[in-house]
């Protein structure tokens, strides 16, 4: 059997552009979920107005990075109220968390351009015609 240097026109004949962009999804996906379980947060220190059963924020006098956590973790979906249940109409300082939203959406165009590049890069060099 004559070898004319194809291999790369037989394993995109395996494979093709729909199986090698689902090979990159798949490796990609288990960095994304990570970014949706592990994401940025913001520690938040504010005053806020309690109104009968809920609070609204009415000034913000600090927000700092508070690094990356468990999306469940109990401390991040808590706030600490100054006092601890006011009374309507109550102005109170409270420290919460919230997600870093710009930086969580970046990463997740971060993963969206690596998954593209990876994929032209490899298109390119598997499916080349020569």
């Amino acid at each position: 059997m004559k070898h004319d240097g194809s291999s790369s026109t037989q394993s995109g004949v395996v494979f093709g552009r729909f199986g090698m962009a689902m090979i990159i999804f798949l490796i990609s996906l288990p960095v994304f979920v990570l970014t949706i379980l592990v994401p940025p947060w913001l520690e938040v220190h504010c005053q806020r107005r309690q109104i009968l059963y809920w609070s609204e924020r009415v000034q913000t006098y600090e927000t700092s990075f508070a690094g990356f956590d468990f999306i469940l973790a109990s401390q991040k979906w808590g706030s600490v109220k100054t006092p601890p249940n006011p009374a309507s109409d109550t102005l109170f300082d409270s420290r919460e968390f919230a997600v870093f939203w710009p930086l969580l959406i970046a990463e997740w165009v971060a993963i969206i351009v690596s998954c593209v590049v990876s994929y032209v890069g490899l298109s390119r060099r598997v499916f080349r015609t020569t």
